[in-house]
């Protein structure tokens, strides 16, 4: 302990060296998770890639006209089955509908989403699990509506079920999952977190309607469901044209698309390569120049010692345990930074998938100075010039230890 503690000796030094390691910590988890988002948002990764929002046209007695119509709610259907299985494009569905909870009479923000919506955003689910295949598909307004919640819900459970009022009709839902803090989408050219979002399934019903009711259901929410996302590398005119036939052939008034992100997705989608490779460097340089700064650090620290080091030696103190003290002060050093940041994280930004990488460092730095500092100590020059001289006695105070 003694020994742990003369490698702490000056205390100016000691907090001013805490307070860089705490802020090193802090700005490699802030890069860190900056990394992971762009990762894990198609958005930056391709900036070729162009976003169609599509929509109806559909307005006032052609919208009254269309859901009067025997055959229509078929029509749509095929239409939105072409979106979703087609080769030569992606259809990522999202809804911003809001629900109502029947129990509290809360009006809550929800988005309806299909199975495109999660390869191309970052969701992940902290308990439980995602969306499954089956999960979009339902026979009827009675069965289970699996859901997923935000971070906010955590005091729901997961397979807890809940009554809740959407599109004006009443339905059953189940949580499936609780989604972690960290979890986002992409609207527009915003990203957008989903700790206060229910996600539901885009959902897909497997029979016809039975009642005026759940066909009045149904083809609103086919409406919505072909109201999406298009993700092509194709022009909007190639775009357009598709859509146009396939409308044609299903007797639907042609739909319409606009260039959902495409100025902004050319240029936010070359800066995030760059902002990626930016934050790759930084954060590289960062953890190397403070590797080996923290090394030279103790370097010194031990030259400066090695007279103390030197008396203790003569004093009975084998070099075996003045080695193993120094490494003890070298661990907690940065031990003690690395539990504060993750307590204060933990806390405030939540993100626990780092911590991993956060330990990782902080082994490389014990084992990158502790090195440095032994191959000094090891050697017979660090002891040689005391061996002349006695400190069995001190002279002075200002030779004590």
């Amino acid at each position: 302990m003694w020994l742990s503690i003369q490698f702490w000796n000056k205390r100016k030094q000691v907090i001013f060296l805490l307070f860089i390691r705490i802020l090193t910590l802090f700005i490699l988890i802030d890069c860190g998770t900056e990394l992971v988002t762009i990762e894990n948002l198609t958005y930056f990764k391709d900036a070729e890639v162009h976003y169609y929002k599509i929509y109806d046209n559909y307005v006032d007695e052609a919208e009254r006209e269309f859901m009067h119509t025997q055959d229509s709610l078929s029509r749509l259907k095929q239409f939105c089955k072409w979106l979703n299985q087609n080769d030569s494009f992606s259809y990522e569905n999202i809804n911003m509908q809001g629900i109502l909870l029947e129990k509290t009479s809360e009006s809550v923000k929800s988005i309806q989403v299909n199975h495109t919506f999660f390869r191309y955003n970052a969701v992940e689910a902290a308990e439980g699990s995602l969306f499954s295949e089956e999960d979009y598909q339902i026979d009827s307004m009675e069965d289970i509506i699996p859901v997923l919640v935000g971070s906010e819900y955590s005091s729901m459970q997961v397979g807890e079920r809940f009554v809740f009022h959407y599109m004006g009709h009443q339905l059953e839902g189940q949580v499936k999952g609780i989604l972690n803090s960290n979890s986002s989408f992409l609207l527009r050219d915003k990203i957008k977190g989903l700790n206060s979002y229910i996600v539901m399934p885009s959902l897909e019903f497997s029979r016809s309607p039975e009642t005026k009711e759940e066909y009045t259901f149904q083809i609103k929410l086919y409406l919505d469901k072909a109201a999406g996302i298009i993700i092509s590398e194709k022009p909007a005119r190639v775009i357009k044209n598709e859509i146009e036939e396939i409308c044609s052939s299903l007797n639907l008034i042609p739909y319409g698309i606009e260039g959902y992100y495409f100025q902004e997705k050319n240029i936010w989608g070359s800066m995030g390569k760059e902002l990626k490779q930016t934050n790759q460097l930084f954060l590289f340089y960062i953890v190397f120049i403070s590797i080996v700064g923290l090394a030279v650090e103790s370097q010194s620290r031990i030259l400066q010692l090695k007279r103390k080091y030197a008396i203790a030696n003569l004093n009975g103190f084998s070099k075996r345990r003045m080695i193993l003290g120094v490494i003890a002060g070298i661990t907690a050093e940065a031990v003690f930074p690395g539990i504060l940041v993750m307590f204060i994280d933990s806390i405030l930004l939540k993100n626990t998938y780092l911590y991993l990488y956060l330990w990782f460092y902080l082994l490389c730095t014990i084992l990158v100075s502790s090195i440095v500092c032994c191959s000094i100590m090891v050697q017979k020059n660090y002891w040689k010039d005391m061996r002349g001289k006695k400190y069995g006695t001190y002279s002075s105070g200002t030779d004590r230890l």
